[in-house]
C-alpha cells in the first residue's frame, strides 16, 4: 500500500501554510495541556484519570482513490501509537503515529487500491482505547472501515441537520440511517446544541450528541459537516475556537484561507460537492468576500457530472420559525447557482427544523433540519415547495450519472417521501 505516512507530511505542511493553517496546528500542540485542566475540573472519574481513552473517536473524514484521512483525539500522550489497516482479515499496513506532542491526530492512510474496502483500528500503547462516554467507564469503538473511490453507482448519501440535542429519537434515526448503508454522511449544521450541558465539557457533548447517535454510520465511511449558526455559540468554544473546527480539521488543499474547515469542496465519482458557511452573511463578515471569490471559482468548473451544494441556512423553507432567514442567500447565491457551468442539481440545508422539498428553476432544494425531536410548525407555504413534513427524518439520496433519487425515512423506518429528481437540461 505504499510508504508509511506521517501525520502531516512536508507537502501537506506547505499546503496548509498557504491556507494559513499554521496557527491552527500550533493550537493543536497547546490543547494537550487541556488534559491537565480537565483533571483539575474533576469531570473525569478518578478511576479513568490514567486510562487511555478516545476523547474523540477515530472516524474517516475523506477518501480518495488512493488515500483515506482519519481523525481522532486521545486522552493521554503516547509515543507508541499505531493504525492497523486490513483487507478482509489480511493485514496490509501498519502506520505508526506519535501523540507525545499533540493528542489530536490526523493520519493519512496512503496507497490503498481504488474501489476497495478496508478495515482499520487505532491503537495506543498496544491496545485499542475505549471511547469517552458520560457516566460510564467507556465504550468500544469498533467495526471501523472505509471504501476508496470510485464507488459503484448509485452513490448513496445520507443527510440531516440540527440533530445535536441528544434526544433518544436522534439515536433511533441514526440506527435507521445505518441500516441504509450510506457511502458517506453529510451533516447540515448545528451539529451539537446546549454545550453548557455535561458541565460544559466539549468532548462529552460531542460524544453524547453526535458520535454515539451516529456511531454505526460514522464507523463505516466518511462524514462531512457544514458550519451552523450554533457552532459559534459561546459554550461551543474549545480552546478559543468553535469546537466544530477541532472536530472537522481541513483534509485537503482546497479549503479556505483562515485555517479551518469553514468552506470546502470534494469530488466523489466525478460529482462535485461544495460546503459553504452561510453564517458569514450574518457574522465574521471579513471572511465573506474570500468565500465568495472561492465559490465563484468552483461554480465555473465544467469537468464534473454535476454539483451538489450544502450549507446550514436554507434559502427557502415553510417553517414557523426561521422562515425568512435565507432571504440574503436567495438574493446573492441562488442566481449564481442557476447560471453556473458546474451544473448545480441539488442544494441542501437545515436551520428550519422541518423536512421540505422544493423546486426552483430546475434546481432541487432540500430542507432537512429534522434530526431531533424539536420540530417546528408550518409557516407560510412557499410557492415552490413540492413536499412538506413536520417529522423527525432524514433523506437518503442516490446519485446516478444522470439523475438523483431519494427516499426519506423516519426514526421508525417509514418512508414518507420518495422521488426521482431529474437533472436540469443545460
Amino acid at each position: 500500500m505504499g510508504t508509511l505516512c506521517r501525520v502531516l507530511d512536508e507537502q501537506k505542511r506547505k499546503s496548509f501554510d498557504v491556507m494559513q493553517r499554521r496557527t491552527f496546528l500550533k493550537r493543536l500542540l497547546v490543547v494537550g495541556g487541556a488534559w491537565v485542566a480537565a483533571q483539575r475540573a474533576g469531570w473525569l472519574p478518578s478511576a479513568l484519570a490514567q486510562e487511555q481513552l478516545f476523547f474523540v473517536p477515530p472516524t474517516v473524514h475523506h477518501v480518495s482513490e488512493d488515500s483515506a484521512t482519519l481523525v481522532f483525539r486521545l486522552s493521554l500522550p503516547t509515543a507508541n501509537g499505531l493504525v492497523r489497516v486490513f483487507e478482509g482479515d489480511q493485514p496490509v499496513l501498519e502506520l505508526p503515529y506519535d501523540a507525545s506532542a499533540t493528542l489530536w491526530q490526523q493520519v493519512v492512510v496512503p496507497g490503498p487500491q481504488a474501489s476497495h474496502t478496508y478495515r482499520y483500528q487505532v491503537e495506543a500503547d498496544g491496545a485499542v482505547p475505549l471511547a469517552l462516554m458520560a457516566g460510564q467507564p467507556g465504550m468500544p469503538w469498533e467495526g471501523l472501515s472505509f471504501r476508496t473511490q470510485p464507488h459503484p453507482f448509485p452513490l448513496r448519501v445520507a443527510a440531516v441537520g440540527d440533530s445535536g440535542f441528544g434526544h433518544t429519537i436522534t439515536r433511533e434515526l441514526g440506527q435507521v440511517m445505518a441500516q441504509q448503508q450510506p457511502d458517506f454522511f453529510i451533516h447540515l449544521g448545528d451539529v451539537v446544541y446546549w454545550m453548557h450541558q455535561y458541565n460544559g465539557n466539549a468532548y462529552l457533548n460531542w460524544m453524547e450528541k453526535y458520535f454515539i447517535p451516529f456511531q454505526d454510520v460514522l464507523a463505516r465511511g466518511p462524514h462531512y459537516a457544514t458550519f451552523g449558526n450554533h457552532e459559534q455559540d459561546g459554550p461551543a468554544q474549545l480552546d478559543g475556537w468553535p469546537s466544530y473546527y477541532w472536530m472537522f480539521p481541513p483534509f485537503n488543499e482546497d479549503q479556505n484561507d483562515f485555517g479551518a474547515r469553514s468552506w470546502y469542496s470534494f469530488d466523489y465519482n466525478n460529482i462535485q460537492f461544495i460546503s459553504l458557511n452561510s453564517q458569514l452573511f450574518y457574522s465574521y463578515a471579513r471572511f465573506f468576500a474570500p468565500q465568495q471569490e472561492w465559490l465563484l471559482q468552483k461554480l465555473q468548473r465544467d469537468d464534473v457530472r454535476y454539483t451538489v451544494i450544502f450549507f446550514h441556512i436554507s434559502p427557502y423553507n415553510s417553517a414557523s420559525l426561521n422562515q425568512w432567514d435565507g432571504l440574503r442567500i436567495q438574493e446573492q447565491w441562488v442566481p449564481l447557482f442557476e447560471s453556473a457551468p458546474c451544473k448545480v442539481a441539488l442544494v441542501m440545508g437545515g436551520h428550519a427544523h422541518i423536512y421540505e422539498r422544493l423546486l426552483q428553476n430546475g434546481i432541487h432544494y432540500l430542507v432537512a433540519g429534522s434530526g431531533s425531536d424539536t420540530i417546528y410548525g408550518e409557516g407560510v407555504p412557499m410557492e415552490n415547495r413540492v413536499f412538506f413534513a413536520r417529522e423527525t427524518c432524514f433523506p437518503m439520496l442516490e446519485f446516478y450519472e444522470d439523475r438523483i433519487a431519494l427516499q426519506t425515512y423516519t426514526a421508525a423506518g417509514a418512508v414518507i417521501d420518495q422521488a426521482e429528481l431529474p437533472l436540469r437540461t443545460f
